[in-house]
């Protein structure tokens, strides 16, 4: 005896899940992304301290910067070592 497996059609799989996510309270969204925000700022404040130290490392260990910045070459082998909107943004009217 051979057994057949059923499953729905894509258009009524698609209109269950629409279904499913009307019938969520809106402050579950709310509620979910509050608890990411509280999770994400928890993980930024156990980090803190570890980078802090590995920073204080870094500059004890090499007389150069903590963090590492090089000149960009750009168009017509011009160096690139300033932020954005500078003078020669305004020269070349681009």
């Amino acid at each position: 005896m051979t057994s057949v497996r059923l499953s729905p059609s894509p258009a009524l799989a698609r209109h269950a899940r629409d279904i499913s996510s009307a019938t969520q309270p809106a402050f579950h969204d709310a509620l979910c992304r509050a608890l990411n925000v509280m999770v994400a700022m928890l993980g930024l404040v156990v980090t803190a301290p570890l980078m802090a130290a590995i920073a204080v490392a870094i500059k004890l260990t090499s007389p150069g910067p903590i963090l590492y910045t090089q000149t960009r070459i750009g168009l017509d082998r011009r160096a690139r070592g300033q932020p954005a909107g500078n003078k020669r943004r305004s020269t070349d009217g681009g």
